[in-house]
């Protein structure tokens, strides 16, 4: 099993890694129209990085914990990144439009 975390820590961490990059030369910018897409997918990526951060690191502090307790806090940990991600993300994007809609003068009534 720690090879699946590992697997999910390298990778989710590669794909982490390239979209800060991706954003800071502003290939993923919302002027694309896919920012809903893109959102999502960061919030996956960064859910399987924690889950695979948190098994790998359980399993080489506690191995005495146990798979299936090692399993249970990866996934809780995963599920609570992701979620997390995901709401930041959606709160972010309706500020942005906000922000697009003042701009505009369309927050009339």
């Amino acid at each position: 099993m720690s090879s699946v975390y590992l697997c999910c820590l390298v990778v989710g961490g590669g794909f982490a890694i390239l979209s800060g990059f991706g954003e800071l030369t502003g290939r993923l910018s919302p002027a694309d129209g896919k920012h809903g897409t893109v959102h999502a997918l960061r919030a996956l990526v960064y859910s399987g990085t924690a889950f695979g951060a948190v098994g790998v690191l359980l399993g080489r502090l506690d191995p005495s914990l146990g798979a299936g307790m090692t399993l249970v806090f990866a996934l809780l940990a995963g599920l609570l990144v992701g979620g997390l991600v995901s709401t930041l993300l959606a709160f972010f994007r309706r500020a942005d439009a906000e922000k697009v809609n003042r701009t505009a003068g369309r927050d009339r009534p």
